[in-house]
């Protein structure tokens, strides 16, 4: 399993790739598709009941003949009953035009419900701030494109009348610019001030025209610059917005007719509105402040009271973190990757539905009940591309093992694998198989630098192959087995695959013999025209993972472990020793008894690798007597 998580690993990265790639085309999928949870009536939301809309409907426009652009007097009567009737906050989304005096006159004659205008239609008003100094009441504005550079004339255009500016501070303005997603439809609002470029109209920042009726209405400032409101921090995205919850049955809010609340006397002003947040804006189709919601098409003022009643409450939709989404998009692919590769195609991909149901199950849940919006799409489009290329995966490894047990046998260079493996094919897969403690030896070829620069490439190769040749049949009678052979380098262990109940002694008579043996050759070839005859041997033992490792295409019998790298340290340390054969002290305490050879501590030496030094061991063979160096 081991070789095959680089194949996992690609998997992955290529899923996540595309993922990638996808999620920013998913994203508007992917709110379309939870705008239908906001309509969901079990929704746990809170809905605060001081909420009022007052709209400018068709009823208004019936009742009051009078053009838009002349009701600065309307305007000002309602605005000005409402503060005397100590709302707790009053926001007028809507922009009262200037009026030109010598017009107005001229033309009041012909509206009755104008006739009864003073001279300033903004008088009313100008009273009502004069008795309540720290009066509710909030403007909406349009600064251009929150610009402050635009043309004289288009400043002109957002703004309100220059009368009405005149009685307002800054602080009582706010924009009605809401903040669309790229279809169109609104689900977030920002809820910070925006810095403008330039001062603008008294100000060089204004607040969000919901966020400023919000605290006006509880009398609390927005903390900034970590944005906090009601003592919690706000869930804000990267772009200072937050999500809107959206209560449907904000829709069913009281609202009332601007025409009709005009007429009220002030107590039944006082009775309805007292204490109460009311927004007045356009209520009808003609004025087209109509914005697309998840609820589907509100107006303008609709879509500000639901922000008002989030700020309100404190009650936001929360998004998933990138890390929680991240950690989503993960799980579902690690499962599906999971599904594909471990079980059979109909099963896995019935798994991987019923998975993909839960995930949307548990989001629908989890947004109804806590107001947490996650990832739909993304993760659920990984955990079927990783189901996918997992099933196609594991059965193109099915087909490579089918082939890998057929060939197996033909790679592995020693007798002793091939035993094992014929006794237990398990075995045959890549991965560790198992912990053991071994013997490992280490041989190089002496001076073969020097003999690859005096011979022909070819004489090197046919020398290599007869110096192995006779190497590995001395290695084997003792019963090791060749680990790998790197240039001139041999590396054979005893213990492994089969046990060996004297790895060591079997180690050091290998080498023993190995030695001997090449001295009978040399006595042949004194010239050393044909062969190679001088070597250098470290033994080590120790504990270490035994497995088959590398590639379905490339397989290796392997020992992996620190005691292997010290077997190779201490054949490194045979030159500045002038030795052939050297031990570790592990390995000498298990073979100082045999006969024919002696052994010479060297002292305790650093090496590579190791902290503490270690203590080495020269071996000397006694003359060889004629057995054993048959070749």
């Amino acid at each position: 399993m081991t070789s095959r998580l680089p194949s996992l690993g690609l998997l992955l990265l290529g899923v996540w790739a595309v993922l990638g790639l996808a999620s920013g085309w998913l994203a508007g999928w992917d709110a379309r598709l939870t705008d239908n949870w906001f309509r969901d009536p079990s929704r746990q939301l809170k809905l605060d009941d001081r909420v009022r809309l007052i709209l400018i409907d068709d009823r208004s426009l019936e009742a009051l003949k009078a053009p838009l652009t002349f009701w600065a007097p309307h305007f000002s009567r309602l605005t000005a009953s409402l503060i005397n009737a100590q709302v707790a906050a009053v926001g007028l989304d809507w922009l009262p035009y200037d009026l030109d005096p010598s017009l107005f006159s001229a033309l009041k004659s012909d509206y009755p419900e104008l006739q009864t205008t003073p001279g300033n239609p903004w008088l009313p008003l100008f009273e009502a701030l004069q008795k309540h100094p720290d009066h509710p009441m909030v403007q909406g504005i349009y600064p251009p494109n929150m610009q402050s550079d635009a043309p004289a004339g288009m400043l002109d255009q957002y703004r309100p009348a220059a009368e009405l500016m005149a009685m307002l501070e800054p602080a009582q303005m706010g924009f009605l610019n809401l903040s669309r997603d790229r279809d169109g439809v609104l689900r977030r609002q920002t809820v910070l001030p925006v810095q403008l470029q330039q001062p603008l109209w008294g100000a060089s920042a204004y607040p969000p025209f919901a966020a400023r009726l919000a605290e006006v209405a509880l009398h609390q400032e927005m903390d900034l610059p970590n944005p906090r409101w009601l003592g919690q921090p706000l869930p804000l995205a990267g772009d200072g917005t937050v999500r809107i919850p959206f209560h449907p049955d904000l829709q069913k809010a009281p609202r009332y007719s601007f025409s009709d609340v005009l007429e009220w006397p002030e107590n039944r002003v006082r009775q309805e509105f007292a204490g109460k947040v009311v927004l007045i804006g356009a209520g009808t189709k003609i004025t087209q402040d109509l914005v697309q919601t998840p609820l589907g098409e509100v107006y303008g003022v609709q879509a500000h009271a639901h922000v008002v009643n989030a700020l309100l409450t404190g009650q936001f939709i929360r998004d998933f973190t990138p890390a929680q989404a991240a950690l989503c998009c993960l799980l579902l692919t690690l499962l599906g990757l999971y599904l594909g590769v471990v079980l059979s195609p109909w099963i896995s991909l019935l798994l991987a539905v019923l998975s993909e149901l839960l995930y949307y199950a548990a989001l629908h849940t989890l947004f109804v009940q806590k107001c947490w919006l996650g990832p739909v799409l993304v993760p659920m489009l990984g955990l079927g591309l990783s189901w996918a290329l997992g099933a196609a995966l594991r059965a193109r490894w099915k087909t490579q093992e089918e082939r890998y047990v057929r060939q197996l046998f033909g790679r592995y260079v020693s007798p002793a694998v091939m035993e094992v493996l014929l006794k237990d094919p398990a075995q045959s897969a890549l991965g560790a198989v198992g912990k053991r403690k071994i013997t490992v030896l280490f041989s190089d070829i002496n001076g073969f630098s020097g003999h690859c620069e005096k011979k022909t490439p070819e004489a090197i190769m046919t020398m290599l192959n007869a110096y192995f040749e006779h190497m590995n049949r001395i290695i084997f009678r003792h019963g090791g087995t060749i680990k790998q052979f790197v240039g001139d380098e041999i590396m054979a262990m005893y213990g492994a695959p089969l046990d060996h109940p004297k790895s060591e002694e079997a180690a050091v008579l290998s080498a023993v013999e190995m030695m001997r043996h090449l001295e009978s050759l040399r006595a042949a070839d004194p010239e050393e025209n044909h062969g190679f005859y001088y070597i250098k041997v470290g033994i080590h033992c120790g504990d270490v993972i035994l497995g088959n490792v590398g590639s379905h295409e490339r397989t290796e019998y392997a020992a992996v472990g620190d005691d292997v790298n010290l077997g190779s340290r201490i054949m490194g340390l045979t030159k500045a020793f002038k030795a052939d054969i050297l031990i570790s002290k592990e390995v000498y305490l298990k073979v100082s008894h045999l006969p024919g050879m002696s052994f010479v501590p060297k002292g305790a030496h650093p090496v590579k690798g190791r902290v503490e030094p270690i203590e080495i061991y020269q071996v000397v063979a006694e003359p060889a007597t004629g057995e054993g160096t048959s070749s």
